[in-house]
């Protein structure tokens, strides 16, 4: 099964155990969001994930926006399992 979030513009696939989706089986992993300057706006997808310290997400590549005034930078995080990686928003 191939779910996908359509918000944050993710897609993985789901392992199907006795006819039921085991969302438990996605290996997931933290992206611990730092974020510099009161006017910067991180976003994931069509998320503002701006306020969230902590984002718990299913491992994968993983692309940001960091909106500024004037300015937009992408920024790709790779998220392993039972790791935390930080996107660092400060550049």
């Amino acid at each position: 099964l191939r779910a996908e979030d359509l918000r944050r513009r993710i897609a993985h696939d789901v392992p199907v155990v006795d006819g039921v989706v085991d969302y438990g089986a996605l290996p997931t992993g933290n992206v611990l969001i730092v974020r510099a300057g009161p006017k910067a706006r991180v976003l994931l997808g069509g998320d503002d994930v701006t306020v969230v310290r902590r984002l718990p997400l299913p491992a994968g590549r993983y692309r940001f926006r960091v909106l500024r005034p004037g300015e937009t930078t992408e920024i790709t995080v790779e998220v392993v399992a039972k790791r935390n990686v930080t996107l660092d928003a400060s550049r």
